[in-house]
């Protein structure tokens, strides 16, 4: 009996593992996504035709803390030095972040 091995398309971007049992594994890599092929091949080089298509969609991800300062304290009655959030506050996706201000009062 041949053995079967597959292979992606982008490995870089779309992990393809056969397990025992002719078991596909896929695993995209972190934050990739498009149309990636999975082929299978045998240990003559013949492959399989189509390729296996697969779609690997989008997820919009939340804004992130970039900075790694500590939270900030400071002294009553005294206004603080402006704070570029723009400079602490990263999204992966490109979006635009918005900022809105809360006052939590004890």
């Amino acid at each position: 009996a041949d053995s079967i091995a597959v292979n992606s398309s982008d490995a870089a971007n779309l992990n393809a593992t056969l397990l025992p049992g002719g078991i596909l594994s896929i695993t995209p890599g972190l934050h990739s996504h498009g149309v990636f092929f999975v082929t299978a091949f045998d240990e003559d080089g013949l492959v399989s035709s189509p390729p296996l298509t697969v779609t690997v969609q989008h997820v919009n991800h939340a804004p992130y803390r970039t900075a790694t300062e500590a939270n900030m304290t400071i002294l009553e009655d005294v206004a603080s030095d402006p704070i570029d959030l723009s400079a602490l506050i990263s999204d992966v996706d490109g979006d635009q972040v918005s900022f809105t201000a809360l006052s939590l009062s004890p």
